[in-house]
């Protein structure tokens, strides 16, 4: 509903749709907000059934917030490089979509952050294994990474306006970044796993019971991902409207747009 009120906006304009679109926002925000953090639970929490928050839902969000924003500004930085939108997106925009992205990395940060010293401070067996699955046995090191590739590093980049901007083509880069510390985490969720875990014994006993980093499993996990990239990539093509006796082309275009 919103993509047809959105063209048919663009070829007729008016208020009338731009009222109606804001008016269906707003149930629109409601039913993401709920099924955002049913998927996190059902897709991620459930892995381990003994642990719980109420901070969970709110870091998916955020973490799919900022890839999503990030998905976008990539898209249009390569349409905007080969010359198929125009001047119809200007630099403008583009700090407007930095913007945002900076500020929900900051907002994943603290949520992030505030789940984690949540569970340390309560220090609750059925809470605290899952962090303490993340610290041992070869997980430690992606444990520490996390907060500086997905934190620190596009925090202090993104600072100056001129980089929020694009001037300087950082923000292309920097979004394909945000978009693969997204996938790291999501990752970073899954595999850990728990193996026949009893959260009701000692901490240490819990943690021990699992098994370390699997290459076999991330080269899975990335194939995985690329194909999700092709899915949207085809949706997008048939989106534009484009024949697929033209496709030979994208050869030919994909340097152009990387480049």
């Amino acid at each position: 509903i919103f993509r047809k009120l959105s063209i048919q906006q663009d070829s007729e304009g008016g208020e009338e749709l731009t009222g109606r679109l804001q008016l269906l926002s707003y149930p629109g925000i409601i039913a993401f907000a709920l099924t955002a953090t049913f998927a996190a639970i059902d897709w991620n929490m459930s892995i381990n059934p003994h642990f719980y928050s109420t901070m969970w839902g709110v870091q998916f969000f955020a973490g799919c917030f900022v890839s999503a924003v990030s998905m976008i500004a990539l898209v249009h930085l390569a349409l905007h490089r080969t010359g198929l939108i125009g001047s119809a997106v200007n630099q403008e925009h583009y700090h407007d979509l930095g913007k945002l992205i900076f500020a929900f990395t900051v907002f994943w940060a603290y949520v992030s952050f505030s789940q984690y010293f949540l569970i340390w401070y309560a220090n609750i067996p059925e809470e605290d294994v899952w962090y303490l699955q993340r610290l041992q046995h070869g997980w430690t090191v992606f444990t520490l990474a996390l907060p500086f590739i997905k934190f620190a590093i596009p925090f202090f980049i993104m600072l100056p306006q001129k980089i929020k901007k694009n001037k300087s083509n950082i923000m292309y880069y920097l979004c394909m970044w945000l978009v693969c510390t997204q996938l790291f985490e999501v990752w970073y969720w899954v595999e850990p796993k728990p193996h026949g875990i009893n959260t009701g014994a000692g901490h240490a006993h819990d943690a021990a019971h699992h098994l370390g980093p699997n290459l076999l499993h991330a080269g899975l996990e990335i194939g995985i991902a690329l194909g999700f990239v092709g899915v949207f990539g085809l949706m997008g093509l048939l989106d534009m409207k484009v024949n697929f006796a033209n496709l030979m082309v994208l050869p030919l275009i994909l340097p152009k747009m990387v480049c």
